[in-house]
């Protein structure tokens, strides 16, 4: 099985988003000349731009940019201040005979674009047509959002990068690949970084990603293939690669990276299909997937070579990031902090070049035996249609959970005032015995004190089972505990 990442629509696409964000760009076209001249203007937020307005939206300079296809070319002729508002280059030509697509972007002190909504638009020009002068149409830049960026570190053997130990390790850079959707690298697109320099933080263009993180010698040839992860940048926020763990870079020690295998991996949670809600009832948030020496039995010191989001349920590598070798072979989940919450351990496997890991059908098993609710309640104000409690209108609840058909409850609502919910969940983390069996639970929602106004319809049935220790009991659908109004 392979995971069609239908999110990487376009190889170009990714690469017009990358070159727009400070990765190496090789031009292949000059708009500098002296056939035309140019003119310009801009606004913020719809006012005319003050010194005072431009830097509380972050920018120092508007200048004009070039694109032919994924590549740009920025006029060094042609950057102004933002608070200028305008600008006009007659009578001078400084723009080149040709048939230009350009745009006004705004940059801050640093020269990193401002993201603004909307983005600034791209315009086409002849200069022959537009008779030697081009006029651009006025901007508004609108709403400056917070510049979006990437992010990562890395230490080599554990310890802080520096001559000595990159030179002893033969490592002259550290590369971010960028990837087209078959997993290749997007030509031109590859952000380059000493590595005594140990980390950095890249503007990048909001969008989807992935990238490829390699260990470089002097000749520029590969060292080692550090990590492989797929993200979405959205904007105004900073993603860090590797949950912003350092990348540690092994030198004569254990690294199972490499290029000679790939990956292929799905998942369950606790024998419960992985999505955003099962993942968020068991606590996780990142499925790794672990390599450790075959004689590291107790399996302590683990490289992790890939990481996907739990909700996704599968992961495909698209490519090669794994070294030919023997290996034992873990998948892991862990939570925010990256605590680890489940796992599923595989005996040793022996990977070639070419080869394929499959981790298809990974069951993961939870740390803490959990059961969850889902319970879906009935509006006041459009019977027939359900939702969350709060949106329904229910105050307080009420609720017991009973097992194996007990009469007796195991657990009971606290309170007669509790909050109203819409996930109850139970695990043995908070010291609830989850044991193996059919867990049953009786609920009713309450508008005024003792009104009773919601409750499971007659003959209905709000169950989960756990059959084995490990699981996650969840409802199969928030159908099996929906709460009919009735006053």
């Amino acid at each position: 099985m392979r995971l069609d990442k239908a999110w990487m629509i376009a190889a170009l696409a990714a690469a017009v988003a990358v070159n727009a964000s400070g990765c190496i760009v090789e031009v292949t076209f000059d708009p500098i000349g002296r056939d035309a001249s140019i003119a310009g203007s801009w606004t913020i937020d719809g006012a005319a731009p003050t010194q005072a307005s431009c830097d509380a939206a972050g920018i120092s300079r508007v200048r004009v940019r070039f694109f032919e296809g994924s590549d740009f070319r920025d006029h060094p002729d042609l950057v102004f201040n933002c608070a200028d508002g305008a600008f006009d280059t007659r009578p001078n030509a400084v723009v080149a005979d040709g048939i230009w697509t350009m745009s006004l972007i705004p940059i801050d002190a640093s020269g990193a674009v401002v993201v603004t909504d909307p983005a600034t638009p791209r315009e086409t020009f002849d200069t022959i047509v537009v008779g030697g002068h081009i006029d651009l149409t006025p901007v508004d830049f609108g709403t400056p959002i917070a510049a979006s960026q990437y992010a990562a570190s890395w230490t080599l053997n554990g310890t802080t990068p520096d001559a000595t130990n990159c030179g002893e390790a033969g490592i002259d850079e550290v590369w971010v690949e960028f990837l087209d959707s078959a997993g290749a690298p997007i030509a031109g697109a590859t952000d380059r970084f000493p590595c005594t320099q140990g980390s950095f933080t890249s503007a990048l263009d909001p969008g989807d990603y992935a990238v490829r993180v390699m260990a470089i010698d002097s000749a520029d040839a590969p060292i080692a293939m550090l990590l492989r992860e797929d993200f979405t940048l959205t904007a105004g926020t900073t993603h860090t690669l590797f949950m912003g763990a350092p990348i540690d870079i092994l030198y004569d020690l254990f690294d199972p990276r490499g290029m000679d295998a790939s990956l292929d991996a799905a998942w369950t949670v606790g024998t419960t299909a992985a999505d955003n809600l099962s993942c968020e009832v068991a606590g996780g948030t990142t499925v790794e997937f672990v390599l450790y020496d075959p004689a590291d039995t107790n399996r302590e010191e683990g490289i992790v070579v890939a990481m996907a989001p739990c909700g996704a349920g599968m992961f495909g590598s698209t490519g090669n990031i794994i070294a030919a070798g023997s290996y034992l072979f873990s998948v892991v989940l862990v939570d925010a902090a990256n605590v680890e919450v489940g796992r599923a351990d595989f005996s040793e496997v022996t990977l070639a070049a070419g080869q394929e890991l499959d981790a298809t059908g990974t069951d993961l098993r939870l740390a803490d035996t959990t059961l969850a609710f889902e319970i879906e309640w009935e509006y006041m104000s459009s019977l027939g249609s359900f939702g969350s409690c709060t949106d329904a209108g229910v105050q307080t609840i009420l609720w017991d959970v009973t097992l194996n058909g007990a009469t007796t409850p195991i657990y009971m609502s606290p309170t007669v005032t509790e909050a109203c919910e819409t996930l109850l969940v139970f695990n043995t983390a908070s010291g609830e015995p989850i044991t193996p069996g059919t867990y049953d639970l009786y609920i009713e929602g309450e508008r005024t004190a003792g009104g009773k106004e919601w409750q499971l319809d007659v003959g209905a049935s709000c169950q989960v089972v756990v059959s084995n220790e490990g699981d996650l009991g969840l409802t199969s659908s928030a159908r099996d505990c929906r709460l009919r109004y009735m006053p």
